[in-house]
């Protein structure tokens, strides 16, 4: 999702993004071997390209595939009130192949029956890392808001083809 209340044309929208991830019920949960912890998986799309106007349009779409799938493994632990989620950019074809395009996330918020059963004042911060890589960034703006989880990122981060993100939170 996007903000385009203050934009009159599209060639002014830009690639910042809240995401929304909208988890299935949580009866379908799977849950691990001692009954502890409990996933679900989302998968999306989303236009993966810079800039909106009609010529990145017309050259990133119709000349080639600029749709990214979006994979979302979240899974959690109410007992000791962790979670663990893991964010991972597909190409369209279903390869990995990094692509230099993507789209920067600043904020997500994830829908599901989770969010009831959660204790976020245990934590302290959410880290977010982009694995297979050093770098990691955090973030203590999270909230639990009637039946979601939102979580804001004031750097955002970059999702693309190929990139996959985890995060967590620490105590």
């Amino acid at each position: 999702m996007q903000d385009s209340s203050s934009v009159s044309s599209s060639k002014y929208l830009n690639n910042e993004f809240n995401m929304v991830i909208a988890l299935p019920e949580e009866k379908i949960a799977n849950i691990s071997a001692d009954k502890t912890t409990k996933s679900l998986v989302a998968i999306g799309e989303i236009l993966d390209v810079d800039t909106y106007d009609e010529n990145t349009i017309y050259s990133q779409c119709i000349q080639k595939d600029c749709v990214m799938n979006m994979h979302v493994e979240f899974s959690w632990d109410s007992a000791q009130s962790k979670i663990s989620m893991i964010i991972k950019g597909i190409a369209r074809n279903g390869t990995q192949e990094v692509d230099d395009r993507g789209v920067v996330v600043k904020e997500i918020r994830i829908l599901g029956d989770f969010a009831r059963s959660l204790d976020i004042s245990l934590w302290n911060k959410l880290v977010i890392q982009e694995v297979n890589k050093k770098t990691q960034q955090s973030t203590d703006q999270f909230e639990i808001s009637r039946d979601s989880l939102v979580v804001k990122i004031n750097s955002g981060i970059l999702l693309k083809a190929g990139s996959n993100f985890r995060i967590e939170n620490q105590d």
